[in-house]
């Protein structure tokens, strides 16, 4: 009977030590695996969204997306509407913000330490195409080391406390953007003239090709004439 009483006791000693077991791994996967995961994830989404902008600016001569389109922009570079969802927010389906400064400055290559620039970085305003200068930015942070940044050069940090203003002045060299903003206009006049060009040229082909087809009609009507 005692031998009996001390296998019951020490059975139930062992179910109490696999459900406080259990208990501990549940709360560790809830407080640290998970979120762990979620900044893994958040970050690689961000990396994701870094490489459709040097796709992008490669292919736009230097120039970022348009701050009210930036999202659609890069939908054809990332082929992913999912990248733009941080898995930490349940629902809401955009939780990444264009940094509006970047977007005024509008080229790449006058960025002169994009290591330093804040590009796209988290964001509570749950909109498609969020733009601002970091206002939408999360109170408290969504990842145990902070605000996931993206930053112009393509790198990905967590920050606790990002810096929206961070040495603007010395860090954008606006002479060079100003004559790229020239360049950049004198070159969309040239495409815009030639396009022009192209057209009345094509008008005068199709008005030829219809006089000829008119007069091709013409003679077979009547071709005693």
């Amino acid at each position: 009977m005692r031998d009996f009483l001390m296998r019951r006791k020490w059975d139930f000693l062992g179910v109490s030590l696999s459900v406080v077991l259990g208990a501990v791994l549940i709360y560790v996967n809830l407080t640290v695996v998970r979120p762990r995961k979620h900044q893994v994830t958040c970050q690689s989404n961000l990396k994701q969204i870094g490489l459709g902008f040097m796709q992008y600016i490669r292919d736009y001569d230097e120039r970022y997306p348009l701050a009210n389109n930036w999202q659609k922009g890069l939908w054809t570079y990332t082929r992913s509407e999912s990248i733009f969802h941080c898995p930490e927010r349940a629902a809401a389906p955009n939780d990444y913000a264009f940094h509006k400064r970047i977007a005024d400055i509008e080229f790449l290559s006058v960025v002169q330490t994009p290591a330093t620039y804040i590009l796209v970085f988290e964001s509570d305003a749950a909109k498609l195409n969020a733009c601002d200068y970091g206002s939408s930015l999360p109170r408290a942070p969504r990842h145990p080391d902070g605000h996931n940044i993206l930053f112009a050069d393509g790198h990905v940090k967590a920050l606790a406390k990002p810096n929206f203003t961070a040495d603007f002045n010395s860090a954008i060299d606006f002479p060079l953007r100003d004559k790229m903003r020239k360049h950049n206009a004198d070159w969309w006049r040239e495409i815009l003239q030639r396009d022009k060009m192209r057209l009345a040229r094509t008008r005068r082909i199709i008005a030829w090709q219809k006089k000829r087809k008119q007069l091709s009609q013409n003679k077979q009507a009547n071709p005693s004439r």
